[in-house]
């Protein structure tokens, strides 16, 4: 019975090992700590042009959508992109329900602090504009703002700057909308008398729209755009930051900024981080 019993536990510690070993091996091949080993998931909220949106077709594209096709080019991964609302899309990065975040996401102090994420080196110029109706004139501070209704779309950058100056005691009335889209409708409506948005989007829809919006003088913060990843996951960032050098070096972003924003927002990439939260 003992000899029966040992035999037993000699297998079972074989078994044991093996299953260990198996794991390393699943793991050890994984060079940019992903999740799943070949495949790069990356969340977007779809409704952010030029960055990411659904064409006519009903298909995702966008500068961000395309950067991110290059990369996995670059990388030898497959990129699958999840959709998601931004008002979770930091929380699904931190549950780990993909790799990374890739929506026109501005590097700000209070992100670094948190520690909650990390990014990647910067790919392009950004910051929070007020964009008004095409004429208006009187709009080259941020105290110019006082008494105007000001949209912005919810818990972005462009929503916590707003929330700042108001705190700091500029007088004006916040609207808060689900996607930015609603907020340019709201500015072609009369809703609001200006817009906040990053520099992106707000140079985008006025090159689209240059008889119905312009952007003003005021310049609000500098956040440079990169991409967010889990904090502490350096195998990817660098990984990334790999890529994204060989995209710059090649033209690549370039061309995607012209093609997407009508103007190259990727050279002399300002680092001096101008936030208001």
């Amino acid at each position: 019975m003992k000899k029966l019993l040992s035999v037993l536990l000699v297998a079972l510690l074989i078994v044991s090992f093996a299953a260990c070993g198996n794991k390393d091996d699943q793991t050890a091949g994984n060079k940019y700590g992903l999740l799943e080993e070949g495949v790069l998931k990356v969340a977007m909220e779809a409704e952010y042009p030029p960055m990411e949106f659904k064409d006519e077709n009903g298909n995702l594209t966008g500068f961000d959508v395309d950067m991110m096709k290059a990369i996995g080019e670059k990388l030898g991964v497959e990129i699958q992109y999840v959709e998601m609302e931004w008002a979770g899309i930091f929380m699904g990065l931190t549950a780990g329900n993909y790799d990374a975040v890739c929506s026109g996401v501005s590097i700000t102090q209070a992100r670094i602090d948190e520690k909650q994420m990390q990014f990647s080196d910067a790919y392009m110029n950004n910051g929070q504009y007020i964009v008004v109706s095409e004429g208006t004139t009187n709009i080259n501070q941020p105290a110019d703002l006082a008494g105007l209704k000001v949209g912005v779309q919810f818990q972005t950058t462009a929503d916590i700057a707003a929330q700042k100056y108001l705190s700091d005691g500029i007088q004006f009335e916040l609207i808060s909308y689900d996607s930015v889209q609603q907020a340019f409708l709201a500015l072609e409506g009369g809703q609001v008398d200006v817009v906040v948005a990053d520099a992106t989007v707000a140079i985008a829809y006025v090159n689209e729209n240059n008889d119905k919006f312009d952007i003003s003088n005021a310049k609000l913060t500098n956040e440079p755009m990169a991409i967010a990843v889990e904090y502490g996951n350096d195998e990817l960032t660098e990984a990334l930051n790999n890529a994204l050098a060989e995209l710059a070096a090649d033209g690549t972003l370039a061309d995607l900024s012209v093609k997407y924003v009508d103007t190259d927002l990727t050279q002399d990439i300002d680092m001096n981080l101008v936030s208001v939260e």
